[in-house]
């Protein structure tokens, strides 16, 4: 987490600015600014242009703005310039307004001059002299007015006048007649600003009501300018200034008709900010709280240019504003609508109906691969046309409760944790690798609905490979590497903690592979919530914004039949794109194998031998017409598979989840399954990680661990229940596994119990043998060699094509100390996660773990959480802990 951001702040992806029009459809201000700031998209930018010219109101709006800019441009460009003396202003005559909004942005560079260029005294009396020549030759037309005044200087009387326009006029006239004040012998010349002459601004471009808006933080950086002594240049005018750089954005945001705050609601920022170099688009964001304020700093903003703020929450409209940073503290009303959709049964709505061809009983639709028109008028908030869904501002659907009687149909496979078992008669662990993060998405979304994830929706490995960790990158020529680490376990300190990590090769989005893309898309009856089929239209969209010209789209959808909405697209076609997606709307019942085989035709048809092929199915898992069956439909995936087509499964819904059926689907696709609960999932797994999702540099992954039984008496594997695998399977290519993408990292806990340590666990333990197995002796160096290792690493993979298995090996040290605060952060985290997960279990190994201790650890442990899921952790954790307590009453 960055230094210079709130507790709860996290730096987000970048967010495409949109323009926003208010109820008399004229740009708002906030728009106008980010219009010339250059932040839309060049559609988005036209679309502006266009209004602009031919709405006489916004044109002098934009002629206003245009004029603060260029006079904000040369205050701030003369920070860039080379030193010219101390600091002076032309003041113009009373009655140029106009002046009195400059007065405080160049008592604010005279302070940033002080911090960014401090000169020694013998550069002080070279400058004074050339200020002295200077104002010499430069005649009795005007009196140079002082900026850095002392503080006893500024009259109570003056700042009370800079309040308003008109006083800040005055008290700026009264000041050019008067002579400067003598500053003391040490004080620190500063960088004078350049010469703002009245001509140079037509008063067009400036009226009196926009000094206004920004007299009172011209006062407070007025206030803020004082003349220090040379040797007071310290970080209390560092501080000082970098206030004048940060703007302090907050605000409220509340239920629209209710006016209850709304708390967990996501606001992201995008501004402008000053860098080295110039100026860069920076997106960061908060969390609101239980009363649903937030707040936020915006450092290093551009003063006088525009902030847009995103705001987004499941069974809400987004709620967009562009604001003008005019002040150092901003504040919003959020008010947002609560919305449901109404959709209709057909699945096409905005095209005719194109030709039917039947092929036994699949239905395919053939749709002209046509280019289609840009129409803006009716573009969302995520950009795009218009969609044919009808908003209301209806109550949210209340989604059933896991439990309730009635509309639940959620399935969960059972899973029973991994025992302790004992080195002497099970010296191996073998298990297939998952990089499945689905299950933390899914308790995210039961515990923001105040429910309680049912103990089975839990899988431990898929909480702690949600987050991402700090690993080196593999060897040039191996796609995966190793990294282990041990510590004392945090609910057992007499227990040690292993990590065995795994790095996949990372791959730049650019260098991707073609990728040959099939959208299958569920549009049956069960999609209509707001969670579902409304949430993949916006996940696909985020998408379709990531495609190159050499990637293909299809777009195929399934209800009481299957159809091809859109045939393969050029990537580069992302109108087209964007328009079918816009189009689907739900109904009817559920034909998924049907959907299945009708997407893997559209997928053969589009084959690229030198790219990625993929199925990416977005459905809530329900498969109720036609081939339904686990066996039938794995059977289906597994040829096709075999084909070169892969399968990616994304989760959608409440009351209807089956999470188990689409993990075997995706298992058996050589894909992933990802649980999308908010718009922030989809962009992280279909824009962050899309190299991950989309690109497999590993197939048929399984990891070995062997304990070395001089220092191991037993361990058990948290989390993996679904993936182990026997011992001889490990050698057996035959046997599939996991698959591995570009950039992704799977991470494994055992919990050890070293020798000597006794009455902790119950071992599992094989029956003694009565022919022991013979086995070589270890000669003295190897004996000496093992008996400093904890355990030993094989990792079996496949290059992509290969049939045959490659090995990689590694050696685990014994720990050098026990000691958990010696650990990385990354193992801590890890190892807190982790316990959480087997709290919301209710695991007989939880051992003295408690919701408290999770907060402690999981605060410790957040390093750079680099776009604050560390962070948002925590605030899960702490919304449980106020939910539920554990059967045992710890919180």
């Amino acid at each position: 987490m960055s230094h210079d951001m709130m507790p709860d702040a996290f730096d987000a992806p970048d967010e495409q600015l949109l323009p926003a029009f208010d109820a008399a459809g004229h740009v708002d201000e906030g728009t106008v600014h980010a219009w010339l700031d250059g932040m839309f998209a060049a559609e988005d930018a036209a679309r502006v242009a266009a209004h602009v010219e031919r709405c006489a109101a916004c044109a002098d709006m934009v002629a206003e703005a245009r004029g603060l800019m260029a006079g904000a441009a040369r205050v701030v460009g003369s920070l860039d310039g080379p030193l010219s003396g101390p600091a002076s202003v032309r003041v113009a005559e009373k009655r140029d307004v106009r002046i009195g909004r400059w007065a405080g942005w160049l008592a604010a560079a005279a302070v940033l001059a002080v911090v960014a260029w401090p000169r020694g005294q013998e550069r002080q009396t070279a400058e004074q002299q050339t200020a002295e020549q200077q104002t010499a030759t430069a005649g009795t037309a005007t009196q140079p007015t002082a900026i850095a005044t002392a503080p006893e200087a500024i009259a109570p009387e003056a700042v009370g006048a800079a309040a308003s326009p008109q006083g800040a006029v005055a008290e700026n006239a009264k000041r050019s007649a008067a002579p400067a004040p003598e500053a003391p012998a040490t004080a620190v010349p500063i960088r004078s600003a350049p010469v703002v002459a009245a001509s140079e601004v037509k008063a067009s471009e400036v009226t009196a009501a926009a000094v206004g808006r920004s007299a009172e933080a011209a006062a407070a950086v007025g206030r803020s300018a004082v003349s220090l002594p040379a040797g007071a240049v310290s970080s209390d005018l560092a501080a000082v200034a970098r206030s004048l750089l940060s703007v302090r954005l907050s605000g409220t945001v509340l239920d629209g008709p209710s006016q209850t705050p709304v708390e967990g609601v996501r606001i992201q920022v995008s501004y402008q900010e000053r860098a080295a170099s110039g100026t860069r688009l920076r997106t960061i964001g908060t969390f609101s709280q239980r009363n649903g304020a937030f707040r936020l700093e915006l450092p290093n903003a551009l003063m006088l240019s525009s902030a847009s703020i995103l705001v987004n929450r499941i069974g809400y409209s987004a709620w967009r504003q562009n604001v003008m940073l005019d002040s150092t503290s901003v504040s919003v009303a959020i008010n947002l609508q609560r919305q449901t959709m109404t959709l209709a049964e057909v699945n096409v709505t905005a095209a005719p109906t194109p030709p039917i061809r039947q092929t036994g009983s699949v239905a395919v639709a053939t749709y002209p691969n046509a280019a289609v028109a840009q129409d803006f008028s009716g573009r969302g908030v995520a950009g795009g046309v218009a969609r044919s869904a009808l908003q209301t501002n209806e109550q949210p659907r209340s989604f059933p409760r896991p439990g309730d009687a009635g509309g639940n149909r959620e399935q969960y496979d059972r899973i029973e944790d991994n025992p302790f078992l004992g080195v002497r008669s099970n010296p191996l662990s073998t298990f297939s690798v998952d990089v499945d993060r689905a299950s933390y998405s899914n308790l995210r979304r039961f515990i923001l609905n105040g429910q309680r994830p049912p103990k089975d929706a839990v899988r431990i490995e898929e909480l702690i490979n949600y987050f991402t960790y700090e690993l080196p990158e593999p060897a040039a020529r191996d796609p995966l590497r190793i990294t282990t680490e041990s510590m004392a376990a945090p609910w057992q300190p007499r227990h040690q903690l292993l990590r065995i990590a795994l790095q996949a090769r990372r791959i730049d989005t650019r260098d991707l592979p073609p990728n040959n893309l099939v959208f299958l898309v569920d549009v049956s009856g069960s999609m209509m919530s707001p969670d579902k089929l409304p949430l993949v239209k916006r996940g696909l969209r985020l998408l379709v914004d990531q495609l190159r010209p050499q990637d293909r789209v299809a777009l195929v959808t399934y209800a009481g039949s299957a159809g091809v909405v859109l045939p393969s697209t050029s990537g580069d076609e992302k109108v087209s794109i964007l328009e079918a997606i816009d189009r689907l709307e739900a109904g009817g019942s559920t034909a998924g194998g049907a959907g299945l085989q009708l997407a893997y035709d559209v997928a053969r048809d589009a084959f690229r031998t030198d790219g990625n092929n993929r199925v990416i199915l977005a459905t809530d898992g329900d498969f109720n017409v036609g081939v339904s069956s686990d066996a039938e439909l794995e059977r289906l995936i597994e040829r096709r598979r075999q084909e070169g087509t892969y399968l990616t499964v994304l989760g959608f819904g409440t009351g209807n989840v089956q999470a188990s059926k689409m993990e075997k689907l995706a298992k058996v696709g050589n894909g992933n399954y990802a649980y999308i609960d908010q718009l922030d999932e989809a962009r992280k797994v279909l824009v962050e990680e899309m190299g991950a999702t989309l690109r497999t540099v590993a197939n048929d992954v399984k990891l070995q661990v062997e304990f070395n039984p001089a220092v191991v008496q037993a361990y058990r594997l948290i989390g993996y229940e679904n993936r182990l695998l026997r011992d001889e399977d490990f050698t057996d290519d035959r046997k599939d596994a996991g698959d591995v993408g570009a950039g992704h990292q799977v991470t494994a806990l055992y919990e050890v119990v070293p020798v000597g340590v006794t009455g902790t666990v119950t071992v599992r333990n094989r029956d003694s043998l009565r022919y022991t197995p013979v086995t070589e002796p270890l000669s003295s160096n190897a004996r000496q060699a093992t008996g400093r290792e904890l355990a030993y690493v094989k990792l079996r993979y496949k290059q992509p094509g290969e049939s045959a298995s490659r090995l990689l090996e590694a050696a685990v040290p014994q720990a050098a100390n026990n000691r958990g605060s010696r650990a990385s952060s990354d193992l801590r985290f890890a190892a807190a996660v982790a316990s959480f997960g087997m709290l919301l279990r209710e695991s007989e190994h939880r051992g003295n773990s408690s919701a408290a201790r999770v907060l402690e650890q999981a605060r410790a442990a957040l390093g750079d959480d680099v776009g604050g899921y560390r962070a948002a952790f925590v605030q899960l954790v702490e919304r449980w802990r106020a939910l539920e307590t554990t059967s045992d009453g710890r919180r």
